[in-house]
């Protein structure tokens, strides 16, 4: 059992039930191989195929697999995902801290609001001149703008916080690089100082009004290469006139206007 397998596992289940998302945790999460798989499936609350059906879907989408290996699979609600954490549940939170995320519905328009979000808090913190606070929100912005564009070109979350470690991975996948090595260490400096025990600012005093300005402006440099990344990767679309739409089909071929195609019918 390998990540290959727990790749086509994800696929299948992505498209019987449309999940939310899907966390591989065990053998194959922490050693990259196992004897089985075992994933936690996350689902809408108001999922239209309901409790019943998602539960035939899902064991219809992976009886093909089990003929291969063993699969141990947790279907859970976001909203009972939250109370089992809420509730300090022991085998939901490891999964939860210890798991790998293999697939986020909408994960790089998440990833991207999450970014933004961080870098508004870095400037509001540094504007009240909090600068420690601002300093960490900064480098959680340039974290996640890099991990966005990672997650847009196929990488695999994985639990990386350290900005030098995400640099040769981002240059694998061909992400634009905007910051210095300078840049890079005093970021990385900034997340290890989160843990008093590790060595970071705190070996050189707390983050000053310099370092928070710093900080917010390598924030700002990073977001804004991953909004241009990403108006590169996925442009707006040309709207299409209803008088193109209704004479031609998808190859530009004549088409009877009156009557719809197959996909038009689906809409």
């Amino acid at each position: 059992m390998t990540r290959e397998a727990a790749a086509r596992v994800r696929d299948a289940v992505v498209e019987a039930i449309d999940p939310l998302e899907i966390i591989l945790f065990g053998s194959v999460a922490n050693e990259t191989s196992g004897n089985d798989l075992d994933l936690l499936v996350v689902t809408d609350d108001d999922s239209h195929l309901g409790v019943q059906g998602r539960r035939v879907a899902l064991r219809s989408a992976l009886r093909p697999f089990r003929r291969m290996f063993d699969i141990d699979d947790y279907v859970v609600s976001r909203s009972h995902l939250a109370e089992y954490l809420r509730s300090g549940s022991p085998f939901v939170s490891k999964v939860v801290s210890e798991g790998v995320c293999i697939y986020m519905r909408d994960g790089t328009a998440a990833w991207r609001r999450q970014a933004e979000e961080e870098r508004g808090t870095a400037d509001y913190l540094r504007t009240g001149e909090f600068h420690r606070g601002a300093c960490y929100h900064a480098q959680q912005c340039v974290e996640k703008s890099t991990k966005t564009m990672l997650l847009a070109l196929g990488w695999e979350l994985e639990k990386i916080h350290s900005i030098r470690r995400l640099t040769p991975i981002a240059a694998d996948f061909h992400v634009p690089l905007v910051l210095s090595p300078d840049d890079i260490d005093f970021l990385d400096e900034i997340y290890r100082d989160i843990y008093p025990a590790e060595s970071g600012l705190l070996l050189l005093g707390d983050p000053t009004a310099a370092d928070a300005e710093r900080a917010v402006t390598l924030a700002n440099k990073s977001l804004a290469a991953l909004h241009t990344f990403l108006a590169a990767r996925y442009p707006p679309k040309a709207p299409e006139s209803s008088d193109s739409a209704s004479t031609t089909d998808n190859c530009g071929a004549p088409r009877s206007p009156s009557k719809p195609d197959e996909d038009d019918s689906r809409r």
